[in-house]
């Protein structure tokens, strides 16, 4: 057998892992939080409103402190290395600040002065393709070009790690677009992983990944999108004539396989074919939030790896 020296081989470390994070406030506890993302992926942190998914990148900025766990970026303590992870981090929450008379250009200039990576031309490249004016002035531009700008930004330093905290709420669709393609590109070619909150589901399903699923404080489940696509079906069957009633039943399940088509059959041999359907991820969103459901107990996809239960 063929050993390969363990010098030479090279195991890389997640980008961002959260263990058993805990954060408590008056009426809200965010409840021991585990996740991983590793590098080159695009993981989508949906929720209800209140489920917690601010306060969680709030943890991870440093803005908040946890009341138990660790946060751990680029293999650093996210509070002991503050300042060396956040010169690899990229952020655009739901709304920009910045100085109602700057400009683009002085945005760019400020930037280069915190980020030692900076690329100017890369960020002027982003600026041009979001139709975004270098000189035009803040309080001049629509909401849509402010998240341009403030995206470009964020992106200009070719961060390891890009945290969007609802960047497209409220943005035409046109907008959401570009700024999904964009997000596309940066993780196909340049290999960068992105955290994207959103209500927005749509914009997560030709784009995520990893889906993370917060409600009430609590980790509903951290699997990949197609893991969960697959669970996840709507089953629909005919009933035939015979000793039960005529009509369609419908049911939805998240433990689709094989085996459970065969068993309707069996259990109900008066049905024609069973069809079977794919859900939206708002659908299943919804399946997951009402159920207070995780996943199988035979394992849990986390960022490319199973951890079993």
């Amino acid at each position: 057998m063929l050993r390969i020296p363990e010098d030479t081989v090279k195991v890389t470390p997640p980008l961002l892992t959260l263990e058993d994070v805990s954060r408590q406030f008056p009426g809200f506890l965010l409840d021991r939080v585990s996740f991983r993302l590793e590098p080159g992926y695009v993981m989508g942190l949906i929720g209800p409103n209140g489920a917690g998914k601010t306060t969680l990148i709030k943890l991870m900025l440093n803005l908040l402190r946890p009341s138990a766990g660790t946060i751990t970026i680029f293999g650093l303590d996210h509070r002991r290395h503050e300042v060396e992870v956040k010169k690899q981090l990229g952020y655009v929450g739901e709304r920009a600040h910045y100085p109602p008379e700057a400009t683009a250009e002085w945005v760019g200039r400020f930037m280069a002065q915190w980020f030692p990576t900076w690329d100017d031309a890369l960020y002027r490249s982003y600026l041009n393709r979001f139709a975004v004016p270098p000189r035009g002035v803040v309080r001049t531009l629509s909401k849509g070009q402010v998240t341009k700008l403030a995206l470009a930004a964020a992106m200009g330093h070719r961060p390891r790690l890009l945290i969007l905290d609802e960047p497209t709420s409220g943005l035409d669709p046109l907008v959401r677009r570009e700024v999904v393609g964009a997000l596309r590109e940066v993780v196909r070619d340049e290999g960068r992983s992105v955290l994207f909150s959103t209500h927005i589901l749509s914009d997560l399903e030709s784009l995520a990944d990893y889906i993370t699923v917060l409600a009430g404080g609590h980790l509903i489940t951290s699997e990949s999108m197609d893991t969960l696509a697959d669970r996840w079906k709507r089953l629909t069957y005919t009933c035939t004539p015979g000793p039960r009633p005529q009509g369609s039943s419908s049911v939805i399940t998240g433990d689709f396989g094989p085996d459970l088509v065969n068993n309707i059959g069996l259990a109900t041999p008066s049905t024609g074919p069973v069809e079977v359907a794919s859900l939206s991820l708002e659908e299943i969103l919804a399946q997951l939030v009402h159920a207070g459901s995780a996943p199988p107990e035979s394992g849990r996809e986390q960022g490319g790896r199973v951890e079993r239960q």
